[in-house]
């Protein structure tokens, strides 16, 4: 059994999910400006002056631009990841009703605790993040454990070590 409310926090992880389609441009917008940002550095060469004497120094052009492109690199791996957790979000939201998919949305805005569809999700969500986890040999995300609290707090220990498998 799950808890009977939904916290912040798998709110913030469902909205997540709903907004990979604003993460996936923004990652695209910070690819162009990366690319961008070589040409705008400064290449000029300078005048230094240590216990070795004075001499000139110039940034190494290599260096810059192997750095740009192994974050332009990391990017596109992040997007690549998102768009496969997108793909997979996407199928789940289409097996589901459309008063469904609108109760997912409305326990984001807070106002519904409707915990039957939001706990499916999550759990879909957890089997995406195991997925992706698996895919590119990432740490597997704790699993998600359930259990309800009573007023009994030995009925509380024993669920908790029940989930824990203890």
């Amino acid at each position: 059994m799950y808890p009977s409310e939904i916290n912040n926090l798998d709110r913030l992880t469902l909205r997540k999910y709903f907004n990979i389609t604003q993460r996936i441009e923004d990652i695209n917008k910070e690819i162009v400006e990366k690319g961008h940002s070589i040409y705008q550095k400064n290449l000029y060469t300078g005048i230094t002056y240590d216990e070795i004497g004075m001499y000139t120094t110039a940034p190494r052009i290599d260096c810059l631009v192997i750095g740009a492109l192994d974050g332009i690199e990391l990017l596109q791996q992040r997007k690549e990841r998102l768009k496969i957790k997108q793909r997979y979000f996407r199928c789940f939201l289409s097996g589901l009703s459309t008063t469904e998919v609108n109760q997912l949305k409305q326990c984001l805005k807070a106002t519904s605790d409707d915990l039957g569809v939001f706990e499916r999700a999550l759990d879909e969500i957890y089997e995406i993040e195991t997925a992706i986890a698996l895919r590119y040999g990432y740490e597997v995300p704790a699993e998600r454990i359930a259990f309800e609290v009573t007023d009994n707090p030995l009925d509380n220990l024993e669920s908790i070590l029940l989930a824990l498998e203890v």
